[in-house]
């Protein structure tokens, strides 16, 4: 079990992904569920966190920072997020003040820096693509926030598009491209939907392709990866970086860039 697996009662986290599990070595996922009026306390550890709340209201308490009010969605379809960054060592308090979801994402950190809080005013919010492959991407822990491997953020695609595309990478460090494994977490609007996501590398040694559904985790560590959402249904979803170093480039697939 992870570090907040063991602090914190199994129906208050559920966990899916971890390093040293599905070819990760940086990040772990997980999300955290709190009815109303409840309170977590989580001991610090060598993690650094990034905590988006996908729906409800709370107030997070650390190293003598309150955010009251935290939260202005019930569902991550219904606006920008709300989001805190936890430093590696550094211990915090979620008090819900409604029923809770927060998407947690965690990677190795170092102590001393310092927490922040991301409104929905601090989203960077950017269109990518065109036509049939147009979406929204939200960034929510980026360049604005001084963690020391994560990104978060969120992306949004109408009805039957590709929701990623062209296939991109950033699994080799070089003037182009940064190391870095990520996380998906996707949902659909309305619930049920259905899409499919590939992951493949250049050379052929690799090729997976498989069905996401709402709710569905999936966990890249390397190679290209692109998505798709069936008709009838808007898909969304949240991902989370990290790697040896914090840089943001991504390449993309010259066969179909």
């Amino acid at each position: 079990m992870g570090p907040f697996a063991e602090r914190m009662p199994g129906r208050v986290y559920r966990e899916f992904v971890s390093p040293g599990r599905d070819g990760l070595k940086f990040l772990r996922f997980g999300l955290v569920s709190l009815p109303s009026g409840s309170e977590q306390v989580i001991v610090g550890t060598p993690e650094e966190l990034a905590l988006v709340i996908m729906g409800g209201k709370c107030d997070i308490t650390c190293l003598g920072f309150k955010w009251a009010g935290l939260g202005d969605r019930s569902t991550p379809f219904d606006g920008k997020a709300s989001a805190a960054y936890i430093p590696a060592g550094i211990g915090f308090t979620i008090a819900a003040q409604t029923p809770l979801l927060i998407a947690l994402a965690a990677a190795p950190g170092s102590p001393g820096g310092i927490p922040q809080v991301v409104h929905p005013n601090d989203v960077e919010v950017s269109t990518s693509g065109m036509g049939n492959f147009r979406r929204e991407v939200h960034t929510i822990i980026g360049p604005n926030i001084s963690a020391r491997r994560l990104f978060f953020g969120e992306v949004f695609g109408p009805e039957g598009n590709w929701i990623t595309y062209p296939p991109h990478k950033h699994d080799t460090t070089s003037e182009r491209e940064a190391n870095l494994e990520e996380v998906r977490y996707y949902l659909s609007l309305p619930a049920g939907g259905f899409g499919f996501e590939r992951v493949y590398a250049a050379d052929g040694s690799f090729d997976h392709v498989k069905v996401v559904e709402d709710g569905s985790v999936s966990a890249i560590p390397c190679g290209y990866h692109t998505a798709a959402s069936a008709p009838g249904y808007q898909f969304y979803y949240l991902w989370a970086m990290a790697g040896p170093v914090r840089d943001w480039k991504t390449v993309d697939d010259p066969d179909h860039s």
